[in-house]
């Protein structure tokens, strides 16, 4: 069943980049060197040393440099310019229209080509494709970069709920973690001075602030025995609260530019820190949930609570754990958000908990404990973003967004139910 929900789940991921590729589907026109030369022989071949060439282009740096490499094949060629123009439609006008009489072919590019006052019959352009902006590198690393946060907060949550519980304070956790480290940063150390050392100093002490946090939840949830649902909500108005009363209601500034670095840093200029650090963390939680003693704690504490007691296993320790571990992650991803803004935000984290959840159910982890993975919860989180980044590329409206959001996690929660329903007719 976990193999059919991760498969099924990259099925529908690769349907969506399907569709969203052919939406974002553009005209391109290669401008190097090579179809410059290419454009240039074409040119040669369908003309004589007495035809008149006219070139047209846009005004931009990289088009008139490969007007001019095409101008200089075809002059080594002996081919007869009697005129260029680049720029605005009304300046290769200006320049067109005296010359029209002289000239036998137009050379342009795929914007010029578009111009009515230039003869279409007598035009010729560089070979063009089409290729779908929605595949390329720098998309794909905003829909990672942009997933991140929630991905992140996702890895505590899916642990909290393979035993048996829910986390409703994650997002607002984030929005304390932030708070409470550029607080530190701005106010108890030297602001816009603060070295590296002592920014790192301030996120721990924000991060050892939501794992407390976090393991008092769980103290509450244990030995307390009290709702999940109830302690974790009064623990996001608790957390929301604190984060106001912290910043004073306005956002935290005054700190250093190198702050700015993991949030919006990138490893060798291209990959964001954020990216290569929520990967290292899902890594480590896949080991953790499948090659680890204490993994092995987490799915018997969920799959059956009084058995796992029977069998020894430590349940307060186990739950105190995964409550403290869904707050440090949440606190990191605060943390990311404060260093991308280079501000603290009591408002940051604001419905992250709403996204985290759907990315785990929709990763397969079931609500009633005991199954889910860290692989379906990553496979969550992409479809979500590519979701997101997909619709705002169509220029959706955001309550059309939050329409699509809300229904997908509807299915994944049906899907939920049907495999808990298979299980106990076929058990």
């Amino acid at each position: 069943m976990r193999w059919l929900t991760q498969n099924l789940l990259v099925v529908v991921i690769a349907l969506l980049c399907g569709f969203f590729s052919w939406m974002s589907l553009v005209e391109y026109q290669p401008e190097d060197e090579q179809s410059a030369h290419l454009l240039a022989q074409r040119v040669v071949r369908m003309t004589d040393e007495k035809s008149g060439i006219f070139l047209a282009t846009g005004g931009s740096a990289q088009q008139r440099d490969f007007a001019l490499l095409v101008k200089s094949d075809l002059l080594a060629q002996k081919r007869r310019i009697v005129g260029a123009a680049f720029g605005e439609p009304s300046d290769i006008r200006d320049v067109f229209e005296p010359l029209a009489g002289q000239v036998d072919i137009v050379v342009g590019d795929a914007a010029t080509a578009r111009h009515k006052f230039l003869p279409a019959d007598k035009f010729v352009q560089a070979e063009h494709y089409l290729w779908p902006t929605f595949v390329s590198l720098e998309n794909w690393l905003d829909i990672l970069g942009t997933m991140s946060v929630i991905a992140i907060m996702a890895i505590g949550l899916t642990m909290v709920i393979v035993v048996g519980g829910i986390d409703l304070a994650v997002g607002r956790m984030a929005g304390l973690s932030a708070v409470i480290c550029t607080y530190v940063i701005s106010q108890v150390l030297d602001g816009a001075s603060t070295s590296a050392l002592e920014q790192i100093v301030a996120g721990a002490v924000a991060l050892a602030t939501c794992a407390a946090f976090g393991w008092l939840v769980g103290a509450l949830i244990v030995y307390l025995e009290l709702p999940a649902f109830i302690v974790t909500l009064a623990a996001m108005l608790l957390a929301q609260g604190l984060a106001y009363k912290i910043a004073g209601g306005v956002s935290i500034g005054n700190l250093p530019e190198s702050f700015r670095a993991l949030g919006g840093g990138r490893l060798a200029g291209v990959v964001p820190y954020s990216v290569v650090l929520m990967l290292i963390l899902y890594a480590l939680a896949h080991l953790l949930m499948q090659r680890t003693v204490l993994g092995r704690y987490l799915y018997a504490v969920g799959g059956n609570r009084e058995a796992a007691r029977l069998a020894g296993v430590p349940i307060p320790r186990v739950v105190l754990f995964v409550y403290a571990a869904s707050a440090l992650l949440a606190g990191l991803g605060g943390v990311l958000l404060a260093s991308l803004h280079r501000i603290g935000d009591y408002k940051f984290g604001e419905g992250y908990e709403l996204y985290a959840i759907a990315a785990v159910v929709i990763g397969g982890t079931s609500l009633r404990g005991g199954e889910g993975t860290m692989i379906g919860t990553f496979l969550g989180a992409l479809l979500i973003a590519i979701l997101d980044k997909g619709m705002r590329m169509m220029g959706l409206q955001p309550d059309d967004q939050l329409i699509a959001r809300g229904a997908i996690l509807l299915v994944a929660v049906l899907i939920d139910q049907m495999k808990h329903r298979l299980r106990t007719r076929f058990a």
